[in-house]
């Protein structure tokens, strides 16, 4: 069990989280709260017996393809696993763990439409953090973020939407009443000006935005956002040898 720190039981037995464990035929894991973050993974040693789609297992919700029947899944679902094997016991190191409270801070690289956004708008937008923080909206869900706080300003004259562009996830969209939308896994396409994008190092960040928690944003150069990825692979692929 990855992802969000856990309080999980299996077989009413303590079981860790970022550890592998063995289950037997009819035993029952329980989740009994969420201690840290929003979302968490079970990973099995076995593939998952559904068919691939454009090569993954994967749902797009929206669309309603892939995954199980192109659905959630509900009570009394169930998935067969194949390829299944006993894998050693391993856990994972705890300096592999990113803390996963709130404030998040979310570095980001300029957007192709930062332009058409008043600037003292978008000072304030990175000042001041203990006032103009953002907050996650209620209304957020599997496809988009959305923030509420201080609206961002349109330049005069500058159109509030543009021509339907492709969008890669942590794209931060801003609509007409200038509040964030930042973009997750499930939109390709948008219409609206795209003010940023989070950096592919804090992109696992976005699965652990819960309502209510508070955002920041911070903005670095290109090159930095290039390094800040190759730190994290680096220090991964060391920690994993050992």
């Amino acid at each position: 069990i990855t992802g969000a720190r856990v309080e999980a039981s299996l077989d009413n037995e303590i079981c860790h989280a970022w550890k592998t464990f063995q289950a037997k035929k009819g035993s029952v894991l329980r989740i009994k709260s969420v201690k840290e973050g929003f979302r968490y993974y079970i990973g099995f040693s076995g593939m998952m017996d559904i068919e691939e789609v454009m090569g993954s297992f994967t749902t797009n919700t929206e669309c309603a393809f892939g995954g199980y029947n192109g659905r959630a899944l509900k009570k009394g679902d169930t998935i067969q696993f194949k390829g299944i094997k006993d894998v050693e016991n391993k856990e994972i190191d705890e300096r592999l763990i990113p803390s996963l409270k709130p404030p998040h801070i979310l570095r980001i690289i300029e957007g192709p439409e930062i332009g058409f956004f008043d600037e003292n708008s978008l000072k304030t937008l990175f000042e001041n953090r203990e006032k103009k923080c953002y907050k996650v909206s209620v209304n957020s869900n599997r496809i988009g973020i959305r923030l509420e706080g201080n609206p961002l300003k349109f330049k005069e004259r500058v159109e509030k939407s543009i021509v339907s562009e492709g969008i890669l996830p942590g794209t931060i969209q801003v609509p007409g009443d200038g509040l964030p939308l930042i973009m997750l896994y499930e939109r390709t396409i948008g219409g609206y000006a795209r003010l940023a994008s989070v950096i592919k190092a804090d992109l696992f960040r976005l699965a652990h935005l819960k309502p209510g928690d508070d955002v920041f944003f911070e903005m670095v150069t290109l090159d930095e956002a290039i390094k800040l990825w190759q730190k994290r692979c680096t220090i991964s692929n060391e920690l994993f040898k050992k």
